[in-house]
């Protein structure tokens, strides 16, 4: 027997529309009837004509018949201030991407072509990325992503309650296409995964679910689950017994799930250095990472030294120095020094500023003032202002 770790927000999920489904916990599955007893979540499948495709070995055949669901937002963020006028999946990674961009970005480089973003929570910042990014102006003829955002109708006058409601609430928009397999994702995770061998684990077990997992822990995996696999990688354990044919897809790459202030600026430190321990579609031309052509001028740095730095672009750079550092377009003053922070969109920074925490200070809620303190990291909140001369 053996364990397997999987994230607390699941990795990917494959899913047919085949038959009934009693899961515990966080359930991402298409329903069209829903009741809940204590923690318990019975989904009864909705059923369609239509078969999978013919020739699995074939991309057009994989997925012809697949499309991917893909959840925006949380009301919970562990990401808070970054998240205060932002979903986490439209925070932005490695200068010039978002953080739904690696996940769209994985679809369309396994030849998914159908995507739906489900949103809610401050989502407005995300639509707006996603309809712009997107669009059939800019990808094909038909839009690539449909972006669903929450709505009351005759059957619900309320938010989604949950992803599942979400889904079930929807199935209306999922019913145009001739979809029978759905692949749903976080869209606020970090990692690159060819979903084709996701589908290929699939179809080859006739698997009514299958799960991507973690096939080894990490320091910080403590508040993750566990699944208990056989020799042929089903799923016979986790919390009970599953009903249906549950299987595993192992994953080894990397994957950062962003649980945390911390863990958001080491994947924006990691972009800096392209190595095995960092994401690596930044620079992978077979699978390339699209995001919203920002059309800005180039960036223009003038008797400046950089080192292990990403700078996006339209930065003006004159007379500093840039070491471990993700650049966008912020405001910083003559004479200023920063250290392990994050530097959020329209910020004004004086002239002689030392943002430092030179007492190394751990946490610290100076949200009035324009900043935070998380995990040592500082934190400048959107649009603060940081007065000349400031000692932070």
């Amino acid at each position: 027997m053996l364990n397997i770790t999987p994230s607390k927000s699941p990795l990917p999920v494959l899913f047919s529309l085949s038959t009934s489904y009693a899961v515990k916990g966080s359930v991402f599955m298409v329903c069209d009837s829903i009741s809940y007893d204590e923690n318990l979540i019975v989904l009864q499948a909705f059923n369609r004509a239509g078969g999978k495709a013919g020739n699995k070995s074939a991309e057009a055949a994989l997925t012809a018949n697949v499309a991917a669901i893909v959840f925006g937002d949380g009301s919970n963020s562990r990401l808070y201030p970054l998240t205060k006028r932002r979903s986490e999946a439209a925070l932005p990674i490695a200068g010039n991407y978002r953080l739904i961009d690696a996940v769209v970005s994985n679809c369309i480089n396994s030849n998914i072509k159908k995507i739906y973003a489900l949103t809610q929570f401050n989502s407005a910042s995300l639509n707006s990325h996603l309809s712009r990014a997107y669009s059939s102006a800019g990808i094909r003829h038909e839009a690539l992503v449909d972006v669903i955002a929450a709505y009351q109708g005759p059957e619900g006058k309320g938010w989604f309650q949950g992803t599942a409601d979400a889904i079930r609430r929807c199935l209306w928009v999922l019913e145009e296409y001739p979809i029978v397999d759905f692949l749903v994702l976080p869209g606020y995770h970090l990692y690159k995964m060819d979903f084709q061998e996701l589908l290929e684990v699939h179809y080859n077990n006739k698997a009514d679910i299958t799960v991507a997992v973690l096939s080894k822990t990490r320091n910080d995996d403590r508040e993750l689950g566990t699944f208990q696999l056989n020799s042929e990688n089903q799923v016979i354990a986790f919390k009970d017994n599953p009903e249906n044919r549950v299987y595993a897809h192992k994953f080894s790459g990397y994957w950062e799930d962003m649980r945390s202030i911390e863990a958001y600026y080491q994947a924006n430190m990691e972009s800096t250095k392209n190595t095995k321990k960092a994401y690596s579609s930044l620079y992978d031309k077979d699978s390339p990472l699209y995001t919203l052509p920002r059309h800005l001028p180039p960036t223009q740095i003038t008797d400046a030294a950089i080192t292990d730095s990403v700078i996006g672009d339209g930065c003006f750079l004159n007379s500093g120095r840039a070491e471990e550092d993700v650049h966008i377009p912020i405001g910083i003053g003559e004479g200023s020094q920063i250290r392990k922070a994050i530097i959020d969109k329209n910020v004004k920074i004086g002239k002689n500023v030392k943002i430092l925490n030179k007492e190394n200070i751990q946490e610290c809620n100076n949200e009035a003032k324009g900043y935070i303190i998380t995990g040592g990291i500082v934190v400048i909140l959107k649009g603060a202002i940081i007065p000349d001369g400031s000692i932070l």
